[in-house]
């Protein structure tokens, strides 16, 4: 498999709105999915996670959990139950990080809540309800 993600995707990652709207207004495809099925929103949407042997897929090594780039992306996209290869959506990741200001943005843009993964066939409601917090 070729590792590939686009200048979106890091963007994204890196919560730089201000190059985000930049690559918006140039034209940059906003549900472009990188090697691991993870588009823009699956970055924003979810926290900064060191690999984990739950949670593997590459996606989550750079992804921020910052609601403005999140806010910068829901205003271009138009499949926000897009999944990853895991069948992850953008609301299971903020779910399962624990990003709870990003769980309501997404819930308040529509996005679906009984979706199951590829992997558990968990919903972000399980991810969420396995959340610890110590």
């Amino acid at each position: 498999m070729q590792f590939y993600r686009f200048p979106i995707h890091y963007a994204s990652a890196n919560v730089h709105s201000q190059c985000l709207l930049t690559l918006l207004t140039a034209g940059s495809i906003v549900d472009s999915q990188d090697h691991a099925g993870c588009t823009p929103l699956h970055f924003a949407a979810a926290a900064a996670a060191e690999d984990d042997a739950n949670f593997g897929s590459a996606c989550t090594i750079a992804q921020s959990g910052h609601n403005d780039a999140l806010h910068v992306l829901l205003g271009c996209i138009m499949n926000l139950d897009i999944k990853d290869v895991n069948g992850r959506t953008m609301l299971d990741l903020a779910c399962y990080s624990g990003h709870t200001e990003c769980v309501e943005t997404l819930l308040l843009q529509g996005a679906t809540i009984l979706v199951y993964d590829n992997v558990a066939r968990r919903t972000p409601l399980h991810a969420a309800g396995n959340l610890r917090k110590d």
